[in-house]
């Protein structure tokens, strides 16, 4: 995931996805984004900024494709937490290794049939 900082104020609570939800981890500062139709996380927790206690607001945006995250420190990290761009960029990275017999035999039967 791209992570950034953004200086616009966020007002919007988070809205529940069609399957994809974000919550708050017990450390009070990490979030986690979860697959609500399958009930379980999807990738890594998102951590917060240094210094950070606690998480004062999270959005995201209409299209769905990106989360804000509001801190105590007033920093926000914007995160792009569209799943479809994750994969098209692992492809993109995993190109030109499948191109090579030897590489691509290490890449497996799901990395080859996913790009």
């Amino acid at each position: 995931m791209q992570q950034g900082t953004v200086s616009t104020p966020v007002r919007q609570r988070v809205r529940p996805a069609r399957a994809l939800t974000v919550r708050e981890l017990d450390d009070g500062t990490s979030l986690q984004l979860w697959d609500d139709a399958r009930g379980e996380p999807v990738g890594d927790a998102l951590p917060a900024p240094a210094g950070a206690q606690y998480v004062r607001t999270t959005a995201f945006s209409d299209d769905r494709r990106a989360l804000v995250s509001v801190y105590d420190t007033g920093e926000a990290v914007l995160w792009d937490v569209d799943p479809r761009r994750w994969v098209a960029r692992a492809c993109r990275i995993l190109a030109p290794l499948l191109k090579h017999p030897a590489a691509a035999m290490d890449a497996g039967q799901e990395a080859k049939a996913l790009c």
